[in-house]
């Protein structure tokens, strides 16, 4: 069995030249179980016993540049037919 639990938030913030940098953090805790210990071997001469149980905890940082882009107004000016505008001789 295993199961986690995250938590995070982020800030955004606006640059001059309408871009702007995104900070975003988070933080995981996870829990895993790999088996049930048993009682020893299976002639009971050992009674060895293996901790299976796994916990960690995750914390990362991400950093962005957002920057603006108009699809619209980068084919402003262009032809948007599929031929071309100048005559076949």
């Amino acid at each position: 069995m295993q199961f986690g639990l995250t938590a995070g938030g982020g800030l955004l913030f606006d640059i001059q030249g309408k871009g702007q940098l995104q900070l975003d953090f988070r933080y995981t805790w996870v829990h895993s179980n790999m088996g049930i210990n048993g009682k020893g071997d299976f002639l009971a001469f050992t009674s060895y016993r293996e901790n299976y149980e796994y916990y960690h905890g995750i914390a990362t940082l991400g950093v962005a540049y957002l920057f603006g882009y108009d699809s619209q107004l980068a084919r402003k000016g262009k032809s948007t037919s599929g031929g071309s505008n100048k005559k076949k001789r």
